[in-house]
């Protein structure tokens, strides 16, 4: 649920196609093997009505992931188990593929690519947001993967990417001058970047699973393990604090 730029109160829910013809082993098996797309339904509440037809989703979808702005919500991600990702623009009436092709895409009995990803939008000082998602595919090793950041002011420009290999995406947040950054953990431990350039910023080894991120007062963080909450302070170099306003 969001609410759209001129205010409505808007749903969207996903379903199965219908098909042809089912038997009870469907009823058994939630992801079934077959080329079964979901569709997307929109219903604006406030007006009672349906926003337009059915988008055609990833087949299997699990994530619909809103920007929730504050001048109300244009964009929508939407991902599936199979890795790819989608966005819904709701001022455009139109759906985006943003993910991966479909001959590196996995399958849905593998990894659970979106719980492994995660989808994350970051604000920045003007213009729409940016959609940051991992691409994960057959050739990710360890569970890690690439991560994407997709600009929907250039959406036919290629995705550019962060400077390392990731396994959650923890963080999208703002810099002391507005400029957006993201926080990713890898099998070393957590790293910042800064996303308009997709540079390294700082990173830190921590011997545990990092599952959560904050950015705190004077850069300071708070970053949960499995074993607890470690608070770091940054050492950023003179050239990113001035880039970043510290």
């Amino acid at each position: 649920m969001c609410t759209s730029a001129t205010g409505d109160i808007i749903v969207m829910a996903s379903a199965p196609a219908p098909r042809a013809s089912r038997d009870a082993s469907d009823d058994l098996d939630p992801w079934p093997d077959d080329d079964t797309s979901s569709l997307g339904y929109l219903w604006n509440v406030t007006k009672g009505r349906e926003v337009r037809q059915p988008f055609v989703l990833p087949k299997w979808t699990t994530t619909l992931t809103p920007h929730l702005g504050a001048s109300g919500t244009r964009y929508i991600a939407v991902t599936g188990l199979t890795g790819d990702v989608r966005v819904v623009d709701l001022v455009a009436g139109q759906l985006r593929d943003v993910g991966l092709p479909v001959d590196q895409q996995i399958t849905p009995h593998g990894h659970l690519a979106d719980d492994l990803c995660g989808v994350r939008w970051a604000d920045r000082p003007s213009g729409p947001p940016l959609l940051v998602h991992g691409e994960y595919s057959r050739d990710n090793a360890g569970d890690l993967m690439p991560i994407a950041v997709w600009d929907p002011q250039h959406p036919e420009a290629a995705s550019r990417h962060l400077p390392m290999l990731c396994r959650r995406i923890l963080w999208t947040g703002p810099a002391p001058n507005g400029e957006s950054l993201v926080a990713v953990s890898d099998e070393h431990g957590v790293a910042l970047c800064h996303l308009p350039s997709c540079e390294l910023i700082w990173r830190t080894p921590l011997p545990a699973l990092v599952t959560s991120f904050a950015l705190l007062p004077d850069f300071d963080m708070a970053v949960g393990t499995q074993q607890g909450v470690v608070l770091l302070r940054s050492r950023l170099s003179d050239d990113w604090r001035r880039r970043l306003g510290c």
